[in-house]
């Protein structure tokens, strides 16, 4: 790992901890993020099957009306990251290959990315308890989802 790259992180990291129990916590939250894996904007809630989700934080430039109008109230109904939070619980870092098979095509993921103009996306999944999970969704530049997801996974 090259030292400017371990230095930007540590002091991401030293920032995020430092911001617990503050206000500032999810955009520290962010900035470390994106010491690690390129991004253009992240949107957090908060996610109990069966609820409207929890909006947390997000750092969408432009149709921010979108997540508030549409998505929060109805259209995370049909979210392929989210639905299976309710029935099959994953936790972890999620492509759309993850969530929608291969030969398959999901309406609800066309008709947003064509409504946003994101292209592709990672989602990251943590389960709080057995009824509550932060749910991280990070919008990536296009094409680059297949990089990041084997840089996140190496083991």
């Amino acid at each position: 790992m090259p030292t400017l790259f371990k230095d930007a992180m540590l002091h991401a990291l030293t920032q995020t901890i430092d911001a617990l129990h503050t206000v500032s916590f999810t955009s520290q939250l962010t900035a470390l993020l994106k010491t690690i894996i390129h991004f253009d904007c992240a949107v957090i809630i908060g996610y109990r099957p069966d609820k409207h989700p929890i909006y947390l934080f997000d750092s969408i430039p432009e149709r921010r009306e979108l997540l508030f109008q549409r998505y929060l109230l109805q259209d995370y109904q049909q979210d392929p990251f989210l639905v299976p939070l309710g029935s099959a619980p994953r936790q972890g870092v999620l492509c759309m290959a993850d969530v929608v098979p291969p030969a398959g095509h999901n309406e609800y993921a066309s008709n947003f990315y064509q409504r946003t103009g994101w292209q592709d996306e990672l989602c990251l999944a943590i389960r709080l308890d057995d009824a509550r999970w932060i749910v991280i969704c990070l919008e990536l530049p296009y094409k680059q989802v297949k990089k990041h997801f084997r840089l996140l996974n190496r083991g």
